[in-house]
């Protein structure tokens, strides 16, 4: 079930980002990312928390980001994510320094710094559908405990991309709910640990517009409406 499913996320994913390119056309997005490069700025920041299989369970990933709006359509951000499940293994473990050998029990950490981008291609009185598109760049391993001293084993650098689909379907002007789906590829050189994170990635969340928020809950404050102004 899980490898149908990376199949077809993967195909509807690189459906949508052809789509942008030619039927929307690429001189046309250009158009679109200078436009909104002259439009109002606006700052968003938050902790996500997404879905993936590994190992064949679902375990989750989590994010701390914060990025900048460029007008309504394009956003860019910096972000950190980990590993938020436990995920462990028992092996035989042998220092190499001369100790007695013996079973440890290990757990596996991904630990990474990204930048992301997002574009909205559309959006209505209720729906917003976008793209976003994420590029990390970290470290994978394990991580163990032997003889009350914290060690890791098979640490190594890693590549990340992420290309995802996200639908947001406005409650109230300042209240979303989201959902998110995507596939994560790894560029490392450990093809188990590889294959372990090459999967797809699913979400459900709730999104808060704070600025459209500050002006419903103070609608007449000229601090509030200076910064974010009538929209």
């Amino acid at each position: 079930m899980p490898e149908l499913c990376s199949r077809v996320t993967l195909r509807n994913i690189l459906i949508i980002w052809f789509y942008f390119f030619s039927a929307v056309g690429f001189g046309q997005w250009l158009d679109t990312l200078s436009a909104s490069f002259h439009g109002k700025k606006s700052f968003f920041g938050g902790y996500y928390s997404r879905n993936s299989f590994i190992d064949n369970s679902l375990v989750a990933v989590q994010s701390i980001k914060l990025g900048v709006g460029c007008g309504k359509k394009i956003y860019f951000g910096v972000g950190y994510s980990w590993l938020g499940s436990s995920i462990t293994d028992q092996v035989n473990y042998n220092d190499g320094m001369g100790g007695a050998p013996g079973m440890i029990l290990r757990k596996l950490f991904l630990q990474y710094v990204c930048i992301n981008a997002e574009y909205v291609y559309y959006t209505s009185e209720r729906w917003v559908f976008s793209v976003p598109l994420q590029l990390g760049i970290g470290q994978v391993g394990y991580s163990f405990t032997r003889f009350g001293k914290k060690q890791t084993m098979n640490v190594s650098t890693c590549f990340l991309y992420e290309p995802e689909i996200d639908v947001r379907y406005k409650i109230l002007e300042w209240l979303c709910l989201g959902a998110n789906v995507g596939y994560r590829l790894m560029v490392q050189p450990d093809p188990v640990i590889r294959k372990t994170f090459n999967s797809p990635l699913l979400s459900f969340g709730v999104y808060i517009m704070w600025d459209k928020l500050a002006l419903a809950i103070f609608p007449k404050n000229k601090w509030a409406r200076s910064k974010f102004g009538d929209e």
